[in-house]
C-alpha cells in the first residue's frame, strides 16, 4: 500500500509542477502581446493571449476621401500541439475583440446641390466603422521552446491566419450640408461603402505573426 501511495503522491506531483506554467511577451504584426500558458503534457499547451495594435491609414473611395483608425484590441484561446515533443508546434483557436476600424471621410470635389456647386470645405462629413468578424479562427504553426528548454527562458515564434469575412462597413452624414440632403448623398455613400470593403478584404486573410520570450515557473 505504501508503495501505490507513494507512486499516487509522485503522480500528483507531477501534475502539479510549477513547471507546467509559463508567462510571455511577443511582438508582431497583431501588435503587442502577453500570453498566459498551461502545459498539459509534453505534445499539448493550452495558451491564452491578449494582444494590442491601433494604427491609422487613409484611402479614397469614389468622391470621398477617408481616414481610418484601425484597432485591433483582441484576446484569443489557443491549442498548441507539439506533435514531436519538441519545439515545432501547430496552434489552433480564435480571437476576438474591437477587430474594429473607425471611418471618416470627406468630399474630394464639389458637389451640386439645387443647380448650386458646394465646394468640399462646406459639404460637411461623412463617418461609421467597419468590423471584422469576431470571433475569428485562426490556424498556425511555429517554434516554442518553452517547456521543452532546460531553461527558465524560452523563445517562440508563431506565424499563422486569422481568417475573418469581408469587412462589414456603415457610414452616414454627420455634419455639414450633406445631413440636410441625404437622399442626395446616399449614391456617394453607398459606392464608398462598396470601395471600403473591396480595400479590406486584405484583411479577410489577416497574417499574425509574432516573436518573444517566455518564463516558465
Amino acid at each position: 500500500m505504501a508503495v501505490f501511495a507513494g507512486s499516487a503522491q509522485t503522480c500528483q506531483a507531477q501534475m502539479l509542477s510549477p513547471d507546467r506554467f509559463a508567462v510571455g511577451v511577443s511582438v508582431g504584426s497583431d501588435g503587442v502581446g502577453g500570453d498566459l500558458q498551461y502545459s498539459l503534457n509534453r505534445f499539448v499547451v493550452l495558451r491564452g493571449r491578449g494582444t494590442w495594435l491601433d494604427f491609422n491609414y487613409a484611402g479614397n473611395a469614389g468622391d470621398l476621401h477617408y481616414k481610418g483608425k484601425f484597432d485591433l484590441s483582441q484576446g484569443g484561446g489557443f491549442l498548441d500541439l507539439h506533435p514531436f515533443a519538441n519545439p515545432f508546434t501547430v496552434s489552433v483557436g480564435a480571437v476576438a475583440g474591437a477587430r474594429r476600424v473607425d471611418l471618416g471621410a470627406v468630399y474630394r470635389t464639389s458637389l451640386t446641390i439645387s443647380h448650386i456647386p458646394v465646394p468640399p470645405a462646406q459639404l460637411g462629413t461623412v463617418g461609421g466603422e467597419a468590423t471584422l468578424s469576431s470571433p475569428a479562427p485562426f490556424v498556425g504553426v511555429g517554434f516554442d521552446n518553452t517547456f521543452t528548454t532546460r531553461s527558465h527562458i524560452g523563445f517562440k515564434l508563431i506565424a499563422g491566419v486569422a481568417f475573418s469575412h469581408a469587412p462589414d462597413v456603415s457610414l452616414a452624414p454627420t455634419s455639414g450640408l450633406v445631413t440636410q440632403v441625404p437622399s442626395l448623398v446616399a449614391p456617394d455613400i453607398a459606392q464608398a461603402e462598396h470601395d471600403i470593403r473591396q480595400d479590406g478584404r486584405v484583411f479577410q486573410y489577416y497574417p499574425q505573426v509574432s516573436a518573444g520570450m517566455t518564463y516558465r515557473f
